[in-house]
């Protein structure tokens, strides 16, 4: 079994999320750690590790064979989840990848998505246009966030996110503040993302400072740039005054 110091700090926030007994896609699995690990652990009923590039599917299939694990995971060469009939699994992992991508992902992959049971997402771009994209909706299927977590690791900071499927058709649209930091971690305080808000929010004013300082030539495009930086400053205003509220 692959020991707990093997996993990154991202990874086995990845394994946390995912609720005992589903049967996970991990889209782009890579080397299949996280599947190893959950059925491992025999926290999963199966899974199947798919990944659009044969060569990191080769490595998966031969760490699932090393682990025992051949007849709990199944490997599959898959460009999300174009590979996946609808019912074969319940959960589905995404992470490690560009937000825009995975909100592709999402979309091309609609026939899958109403059987799922939970979502979990690990976007290392466009994090807001992620939640946006689970809820707001998708082909008509939308997600409720009812878990984040912020992971400080090597320096950087990459958001967790649990989603289930939500059967209400209107609910409160996500505040900017929101999209951008995320709703549980918001609502909660939590005390990584308030230190990575201070360190944001002190480089977005520096920027802001240094754009004033841009010769008058270069005054319309730095006066869009500045117009994104205020917005942007105001956003995190208005998350780091969450932490004031009794």
């Amino acid at each position: 079994m692959i020991e707990e110091e093997e996993l990154s700090r991202r990874l086995t926030a990845i394994c946390d999320m995912v609720r005992i007994g589903r049967r996970p896609a991990d889209i782009g699995c890579d080397h299949a750690y996280v599947p190893i690990r959950l059925a491992a652990r025999n926290r999963i009923d199966g899974a199947i590790a798919a990944d659009v590039r044969e060569a990191p599917l080769s490595i998966a299939s031969e760490n699932i064979r090393r682990h025992g694990l051949a007849d709990r995971i199944e490997t599959r060469l898959s460009d999300g989840f174009s590979g996946i009939r609808p019912g074969e699994i319940d959960s589905a992992l995404i992470a490690g990848m560009g937000g825009m991508l995975i909100c592709r992902i999402l979309k091309e992959g609609r026939e899958i998505l109403p059987s799922l049971r939970e979502l979990i997402v690990e976007p290392q771009s466009d994090v807001d246009q992620v939640r946006y994209v689970l809820t707001e909706g998708i082909a008509g299927v939308k997600f409720r966030i009812d878990d984040e977590k912020l992971v400080l690791e090597r320096g950087k900071y990459y958001p967790v996110i649990h989603a289930l499927p939500s059967d209400r058709e209107t609910g409160r649209h996500l505040r900017q503040e929101e999209l951008l930091y995320g709703p549980v971690l918001l609502a909660g305080k939590d005390l990584v993302l308030k230190e990575y808000l201070e360190i944001r929010h002190r480089k977005l004013c520096e920027i802001e400072r240094s754009l004033f300082l841009i010769r008058a030539r270069e005054k319309s495009r730095t006066a869009r740039r500045r117009n994104e930086i205020g917005e942007e400053i105001a956003c995190c205003e208005a998350a780091l005054n969450y932490y004031e509220m009794q």
